[in-house]
This record gives C-alpha cells, structure tokens and sequence, in this order.
C-alpha cells in the first residue's frame, strides 16, 4: 500500500492491540479507495497525499476506529450472555417473590415479608430495566440497526 509509512508512524501513537490493527487495516482500505478515485479525476500524486490526509485525519480516523472496534468487541461479548441474563431475569421475578409471597403466610413478620417480597419485585424489574438499556445504548453508540419489537 502507498501509505503504509504514513499510518506506521500514526500508529506508534495509538496502544498496540487487536483493535489498532483492525483500525490501520480498515483505513489502508478506506485510504486507498479514496487515492483510486482522486487518481481517476488526475490528481497528481502530491496533491492527492495532501487531500488525503487532509481529508481523513490520519491521527483521530485511527484512534475511532480503534475505539468503534473495541467498543464492538464489548458489545458482542456483552450479547453473548444477554440471552441468559434476561431469562435469569424473568425467572428471578417469578420464582423471588413467590418464594416471599409463601414466607408471608408461613412467618409471623407478614409486614416485612410483604415488604421483601414487593421490594424483590421492584429490583429484579430494575435490573431487567438495565440490562435493556445497556443493550440500547451499545446500539446506538455503535449505529446497528434496531432489534425487532424496538418501535420507539
């Protein structure tokens, strides 16, 4: 590639990990689709590189590209256990305060067995709360497209 000088140097900058070579192999493509095109409308080679870099930020297209690569990472680590969570979720408010609702009629403290048990249901739907906003945020941070159901 023409500019594999330009972005080693740029690299150096930026931490050495997996998502740093995604990123320069991402913008190597992106960098030479744009040098073609400028060729094709006779550019010289100067005024190409000087468009280029210009025009693509060199330093910050990198370290996004890295960031939107890691944080993708996440998200598909985050989507790998998201299934079990919100079973785990839904089990939990139902098995959680049907575990409260019997102590309430077996255990003299009917008060706070009715409190418990009201308090459980209030946390486990917070938590599922959560979880979903979690998995909206990642989403739109990450511009993917929304889930079936998702009509908001």
């Amino acid at each position: 590639m023409q500019f594999q000088k330009e972005i080693q140097e740029a690299m150096k900058l930026l931490p050495d990990d997996q998502y740093s070579a995604i990123a320069q192999q991402e913008l190597e493509k992106q960098l030479q689709q744009a040098h073609d095109m400028c060729q094709q409308e006779g550019m010289e080679e100067k005024e190409i590189y000087q468009e280029l870099f210009v025009m693509f930020g060199l330093y910050s297209c990198l370290k996004r590209e890295a960031q939107h690569q890691k944080e993708l990472e996440q998200y598909q680590q985050f989507q790998k256990k998201y299934p079990r969570r919100v079973k785990g979720g839904f089990l939990a408010i139902i098995l959680i305060p049907l575990v409260f609702f019997i102590l309430m009629f077996t255990v003299e403290a009917k008060l706070i067995s009715l409190c418990l048990w009201i308090l459980s249901i209030i946390g486990i739907a917070c938590y599922l709360i959560v979880l979903e906003y979690m998995d909206y945020r990642y989403r739109k941070r990450l511009h993917l497209p929304k889930k079936e159901g998702d009509s908001i």
